[in-house]
């Protein structure tokens, strides 16, 4: 049972009314990628007025500093960095909330409004604690994780050049209230795909020779791999021309594909590439593939993976400690893995068997979860300095 005169444990719930408002906030004004200005704003005003020095990082992006006191046995300062994302998803809202999203079409349907939430109430805590440990915390507010490329701008920013390990806490409706979910190494999957042009010169219609190549992609994924290959190869949009009585001559189909063995891309490109040559040789016409290089996976750094377990179960308990195995999902903590040592882990914020999958209209997770993972972070930085103390 935790200690209730504990420090850390009294600040953060006497803050907890004010994280709640401001997940609220978030969560009622919904921002897609790279349109996070308001969402930007709104974090700035607390952060000026805390008194925390930050600097921005591609478009939206916000990365804040809080010194601790001076290590003077280290010429150069210990660096932990904090990353939360901030976008939201083209989703209608279905939760029914009180505070669901004010913006038609657009919603928090994968918990941005609550690792924004969680930053911000680390960056308070942590800048009202700084005299008691000694090194940098910078705190990542990133734009664009659901379409890419936010990681890669705040990357390009070189406002982490410094960073010695990176930890990211992603929200989940799946897992119960204070539940900690992670594992060692690889843990999402390398996300590419293709796209296709066709073009029939108004010979034939665009759409059946569509079908047919979709048909034929089918086929040669089934012959190639097994059903026991870890292996995703999905068409996700088929577009043409917008005109109900016009026969399209023009039509393009978009795939997506995931694999937890980056042996596999190679050859799945090749099956995409002979399924257009196969499909453009039975039909009179001309198939363009284009195709997308494979991303990064999620690879969670042994010693801070047992890092955090081990906060975990030292604050929390050795019950909320879950290992899990790795998703077929992408993940662009993943690019910052590929230069600084780190941990992504999720926690759970689902209360009284209300379970939703990320990305639909109706998850939302409690709020309860506010303090527990803003908690969480305060202690994992508290350690890794104390830590770094003996080294």
């Amino acid at each position: 049972m935790k200690n209730k005169n504990d420090e850390i444990l009294k600040i953060v719930n006497d803050n907890t009314e004010l994280f709640i408002k401001i997940r609220h906030h978030l969560h009622e004004y919904p921002e897609l990628s790279w349109k996070e200005f308001e969402t930007s704003r709104y974090i700035k005003q607390f952060l000026d007025s805390w008194n925390i020095p930050y600097e921005k990082a591609g478009t939206n992006s916000i990365v804040a500093a809080i010194t601790g006191k001076p290590d003077k046995s280290r010429k150069k300062q210990k660096v932990v960095a904090l990353r939360g994302d901030i976008d939201a998803l083209p989703i209608q809202e279905e939760t029914g909330l009180d505070w669901q999203s004010k913006i038609p079409g657009v919603m928090h349907a994968c918990g941005h409004d609550v690792h924004g939430t969680f930053m911000l109430g680390a960056a308070k805590l942590l800048n009202e604690i700084k005299n008691q440990f000694e090194g940098i915390v910078k705190i990542i507010f990133q734009e664009s994780e659901e379409t890419g490329g936010g990681a890669k701008k705040v990357m390009e920013s070189n406002l982490l050049n410094d960073v010695d390990t990176i930890i990211a806490l992603h929200d989940s409706q799946e897992l119960d209230l204070g539940i900690f979910s992670l594992g060692y190494e690889t843990m999402s999957a390398y996300g590419a795909g293709g796209h296709f042009i066709i073009e029939t010169d108004g010979k034939i219609n665009a759409l059946i020779v569509a079908g047919e190549l979709v048909s034929t992609v089918t086929a040669f994924f089934k012959e190639r791999f097994s059903k026991d290959e870890q292996i995703v190869m999905v068409p996700t949009v088929v577009k043409t021309e917008d005109t109900i009585d016009y026969i399209p001559s023009k039509v393009s189909v978009f795939y997506n594909s995931r694999t937890l063995n980056y042996d596999n891309e190679e050859l799945m490109q090749t099956l995409l590439i002979k399924a257009a040559e196969n499909t453009e040789a039975r039909f009179d016409c001309k198939i363009q593939t284009i195709l997308r290089t494979p991303g990064n996976v999620v690879n969670n750094d042994r010693y801070y993976t047992d890092f955090a377990v081990s906060v975990i179960k030292k604050y929390f308990g050795e019950e909320f400690v879950k290992f899990s195995q790795p998703v077929m999902s992408g993940e662009d903590f993943a690019l910052y893995q590929k230069s600084i040592p780190g941990v992504y882990l999720h926690i759970g914020g689902a209360v009284n068997g209300d379970y939703h999958i990320l990305h639909t209209s109706k998850t939302c997770v409690d709020d309860k979860i506010l303090p527990i993972g803003i908690e969480f972070l305060i202690r994992y930085v508290l350690e890794f300095f104390n830590t770094q103390k003996n080294s």
